[in-house]
């Protein structure tokens, strides 16, 4: 699988999200980041949407949307003949969201400060995502950055990771199994991580077997 990072962000330096998150990206495999700029090659533009799996589009939210180059961006680059004609050049893709937010998540909720969950504020773009015959990944909200724990941010590190990379993030098998082939290229670097990965795996083995136990039993059940 083959990721595109599309960020739009006005000021893009200044941005320690949208760095710490750039460094997180680098350590993953097929994974492009690419940084909007004005003006806009809409052919090379569409082109590099061809040519990834994931789309993940990143901003900070302005006035509950995204900022003007973002904005811009889908209306030059997504338009025909990239999302219509007699065949969809989107379809089967996977469309994410990453956003960053300077208000706390318990304001994103029904009778929070701001009205309204972060998944209402996004959907335009599951609507973009369901026009076009995408997969909608489940949104990766990330809300004030710069107060989160040092624990807080790790734990970001590891789920940002997942979310551009993991071909089944938001399963739990399936970020089982990512997190263990990250492990394994840190065991080339790092020796003594070998043993935590041999009892991770070991572990993967007990509820391997204890979850089609629970099977079986519940097919007895059935009958």
């Amino acid at each position: 699988m083959k990721t595109l990072v599309v960020v739009g962000h006005p000021r893009l330096g200044e941005s320690t999200t949208q760095q710490f998150l750039k460094v997180a990206a680098s350590e993953c495999a097929n994974v492009t980041w690419h940084e909007l700029q004005l003006p806009f090659e809409v052919t090379q533009e569409q082109a590099l949407i061809q040519q990834h799996d994931r789309i993940i589009v990143q901003f900070p939210l302005y006035w509950y949307s995204a900022p003007a180059i973002m904005r811009q961006w889908f209306d030059e680059v997504w338009r025909m003949p990239l999302t219509t004609g007699n065949y969809r050049l989107l379809r089967g893709k996977q469309l994410g969201v990453v956003v960053t937010a300077g208000a706390a998540r318990n304001e994103f909720q029904a009778g929070g400060k701001q009205g309204a969950t972060m998944d209402e504020v996004l959907r335009p773009y599951q609507m973009t995502a369901r026009v076009t015959e995408m997969e909608y990944l489940p949104a990766l909200p990330i809300y004030q950055f710069n107060y989160l724990s040092e624990q807080a941010k790790q734990e970001l590190y590891i789920t940002y990771q997942s979310y551009i990379s993991n071909p089944e993030h938001g399963h739990f098998s399936g970020l089982e199994q990512w997190l263990l082939a990250r492990l394994d290229l840190l065991v080339t670097t790092m020796p003594d991580l070998a043993p935590v990965l041999a009892q991770l795996r070991a572990n993967q083995e007990e509820l391997t077997d204890i979850a089609q136990q629970v099977k079986w039993m519940r097919q007895e059940d059935d009958e």
